[in-house]
């Protein structure tokens, strides 16, 4: 059996919004972070890694108190959804939302 490796950026290649669609709409895992973040965000600077054109973990960090969220998305146009998202529930105080991988961000 043959191990195959992908690149970060084939992962995040993969991601569409159909994909994004899936997971926002899978209950039990989206009530899952949810209530992780509502028990553990009130206060902290969070990070959410392709945060999707809705930044839907980064809303609920933000919502739950997070002092700080920084929403990172390497898809353009999803991030450009997720400065869209933010700005139109008036979080942008709270939550930055970045374009590109991980591995190439500056210290946050």
């Amino acid at each position: 059996r043959r191990l195959m490796t992908a690149t970060p950026r084939g992962l995040c290649e993969r991601y569409t919004e159909r994909l994004y669609a899936e997971m926002r709409d899978d209950a039990q895992r989206t009530s899952a972070y949810e209530d992780a973040l509502r028990h553990l965000a009130a206060g902290r600077v969070v990070l959410d890694l392709g945060t999707g054109g809705l930044a839907l973990l980064a809303v609920m960090a933000a919502r739950a108190g997070a002092s700080r969220v920084y929403a990172l998305e390497s898809n353009a146009e999803a991030c450009e959804a997720a400065r869209r998202t933010v700005a139109e529930l008036g979080l942008q105080q709270v939550i930055e939302v970045l374009e590109g991988y991980s591995t190439e961000q500056p210290a946050l």
